[in-house]
């Protein structure tokens, strides 16, 4: 009799996670295909894969943006300034002076345009864009 007490939970065990597992399959499914992405990924067209969400982006099909005042990968990274000047991908605004060599931008989020690098991107590159490609 124990036997049967001890089949029956396990397969009760097994059938409800077997409808948790097929109720939430179906959130992030690739069209056409069946593919199917767990949340906090999304289908990468290029790559041909789920991947995780880009960075300040969490939840279903990873179209949530982090809430204030989180930010970075998965929402991890808390903002240690007013929420109002906390970006979802970069965190507090910033000096562009605080930037890394080579970034610029409120949160330095934007790589130094061409022909311009360096601290601040106050140095002008005199290679011509052709010679930066020769061997």
């Amino acid at each position: 009799m124990a036997l049967c007490k001890w089949k029956f939970y396990h397969c009760m065990i097994i059938v409800l996670c077997s409808y948790r597992i097929l109720s939430t399959s179906n959130r992030n499914k690739k069209p056409d295909s069946g593919m199917i992405c767990p949340d906090e990924y999304v289908w990468n067209e290029m790559q041909n894969k789920c991947t995780s969400c880009m960075d300040g982006f969490i939840g279903r099909n990873c179209n949530v943006k982090c809430p204030p005042p989180s930010y970075g990968q998965e929402c991890q990274l808390e903002c240690k300034c007013q929420p109002s000047v906390c970006h979802h991908v970069f965190g507090c605004r910033r000096s562009e002076s605080d930037c890394e060599i080579g970034k610029q931008g409120h949160f330095c989020e934007n790589s130094c345009p061409y022909p311009s690098y360096g601290k601040e991107c106050q140095l002008l590159c005199k290679l011509l864009p052709k010679d930066l490609y020769q061997k």
